[in-house]
């Protein structure tokens, strides 16, 4: 069996890091590839087709989407589709004219666009508010925004 995982916006691979051994271990192939996420250009299809690339001719195969990842989901062939805390696709509406109803409110509030209509938090503390980072992401080994009311590590 293999598994893809489609990691969110503002993630990489990485953050499949923990998980990949655990299917590993069990016997599965894992492809965890890094989606476009800097192209402002790429989209839903432009992730999925990155997905089925890494997937090399695979078919029987559980595509994993989280968050922003979910989005790709439906467009790669797959024996099953799972969305993980994910945005599940709504025919006829953009993620981005749902609002509140799919980020919640006061998502992204600190967050400001470059020129390039690409997103950032020039400030971690407000970072780690918004986005509300885990404990989970920081035991990963990856670096996580410090609020200044942790040890830092």
């Amino acid at each position: 069996m293999t598994f893809a995982l489609v990691h969110g916006a503002w993630h990489g691979a990485w953050a499949w890091d923990a998980l990949i051994p655990e299917f590993e271990a069990r016997s599965h192939r894992v492809v965890a590839p890094d989606l476009p996420c800097e192209d402002v250009n790429a989209g839903a299809a432009e992730y999925a087709q990155v997905v089925i690339d890494a997937l090399d001719g695979s078919d029987d195969v559980i595509v994993v989407g989280h968050s922003l990842g979910g989005m790709a989901v439906p467009l790669v062939p797959a024996r099953t589709h799972v969305y993980l805390r994910a945005y599940a696709p709504q025919p006829g509406r953009e993620l981005t004219d749902r609002g509140s109803e799919a980020f919640g409110p006061g998502f992204a509030d600190s967050a400001i666009c470059d020129e390039l209509e690409r997103s950032y938090w020039p400030d971690p503390a407000a970072a780690a508010s918004d986005l509300a980072v885990s404990g989970r992401e920081r035991d990963a080994g990856r670096p996580a925004p410090s609020t200044g009311t942790e040890t830092e590590r």
